[in-house]
């Protein structure tokens, strides 16, 4: 992926429903640090584990503690 460009990527692989081409995403954006992309898709394919996991990633521990605590309660 040349152009880096994941917002493009997200709307085209949404809109064609690519389940395999929105993991490949996924795994781009995580590696760049685009963790609000990654984010996203993950919330997409329902993976509640990965999406807690960016947003401790992220560092954005008061918004995964309320996410595990509706998603993923094991997480606590």
């Amino acid at each position: 992926m040349k152009s880096q460009d994941f917002n493009s990527l997200l709307l085209f692989y949404t809109s064609y429903g690519d389940q395999a081409g929105l993991l490949y995403l996924l795994d781009q954006a995580e590696n760049a640090g685009k963790f609000n992309i990654a984010y996203e898709v993950a919330y997409l394919l329902a993976l509640p584990e990965k999406c807690f996991d960016i947003l401790i990633k992220s560092k954005r521990f008061s918004e995964a503690a309320m996410f595990a605590k509706a998603y993923c309660p094991t997480k606590l």
